[in-house]
């Protein structure tokens, strides 16, 4: 399986895996540290991130998306974060995301309808968002 980077249009708006422009644009992806200058996003995270948001129905709001790894380490992120492009053969791995139009346990249900048989998927109800990634294995928690 050859991984990929996710497209952008010229606008910098994502593209899925069939050319469609999608309703993420990378400034919602790059890092919040605004000190580094990571973009690139694996395309099937995209993918599943432009599926989800089609069954919402409306807007999704993300949370994190890329990290370097000293925001990673400012924020407590897991220490091989899939977030974190260096760790996953340069391209990030993972979106934290939330919903005005849904509750965190159903978007997290739906958002891993779309994940297939890899990946990785948490509902921080608590918290009020969902993790989604696309890891080469199967994980949930």
């Amino acid at each position: 399986m050859v991984i990929e980077a996710a497209l952008l249009d010229s606008e910098g708006w994502f593209l899925t895996s069939t050319g469609t422009r999608t309703n993420f644009h990378i400034k919602e992806a790059r890092c919040r540290c605004r000190e580094c200058d990571l973009d690139l996003v694996d395309q099937r995270l995209v993918d599943v991130m432009q599926a989800t948001r089609d069954v919402v129905g409306g807007p999704i709001h993300v949370t994190s998306w890329i990290r370097c790894p000293q925001h990673n380490a400012r924020v407590g992120g897991a220490p091989r974060s899939t977030h974190v492009p260096q760790f996953w053969g340069g391209l990030n791995k993972a979106v934290d995301f939330s919903s005005r139009l849904m509750g965190v346990n159903e978007l997290a249900i739906v958002a891993g309808r779309f994940l297939g048989p890899k990946g990785g998927i948490s509902a921080y109800e608590s918290r009020g968002f969902v993790h989604v990634d696309v890891r080469p294995t199967w994980a949930m928690w």
